[in-house]
């Protein structure tokens, strides 16, 4: 109890308890897609045996998620995918983690604390990684070397919280 919880999505998550403090942002896929995630998009190159889609979408959602929490001045936030249990208050575990901006469990930010002001730098990492010539390089030669070898995989966004995290 305690907990503000916010779906983005464009299902409808209204099935939960009345005393659940539930907020469904029902939105459009269009209109999910903020501007910036948009831009990024035409930026985008597929670095990544998984499906451009997958891997566009995977990255666009921290740019929803910053102009969400910008946009209601939220100092910091839990972020979750869609298939978990969450069985604790997150407020109270955040508490666990002073002075830290961002907690995650090893490369994977699919369960993870942000700060607001953290996500904004992660954020302009993730463009400037699309952007920048000489990122672009190194993603694309790290991509040739994982088809050289035969592996699956490559540039995703856990790619990029640890090269961010360096």
């Amino acid at each position: 109890m305690g907990n503000k919880i916010v779906v983005l999505a464009d299902k409808n998550y209204s099935s939960f308890p009345a005393q659940v403090d539930f907020h469904h942002m029902s939105l459009e896929v269009k209109s999910f897609l903020t501007s910036s995630a948009m831009e990024f998009a035409e930026h985008y190159e597929h670095y990544s045996t998984n499906a451009f889609r997958f891997e566009l979408s995977a990255m666009q959602r921290y740019f929803v998620f910053a102009t969400y929490m910008n946009f209601h001045n939220i100092p910091r936030a839990f972020l979750s995918d869609s298939d978990m249990y969450l069985l604790t208050n997150v407020t109270d575990e955040f508490r666990c983690f002073p002075g830290c901006d961002l907690v995650h469990s090893g490369s994977s930010l699919h369960n993870s604390y942000w700060t607001r002001p953290l996500l904004n730098d992660f954020i302009d990492f993730i463009r400037n990684s699309y952007v920048d010539p000489e990122r672009k390089k190194a993603a694309r030669l790290v991509f040739e070397d994982i088809r050289k070898h035969g592996h699956t995989g490559g540039i995703c966004d856990m790619t990029l919280i640890h090269w961010f995290a360096k």
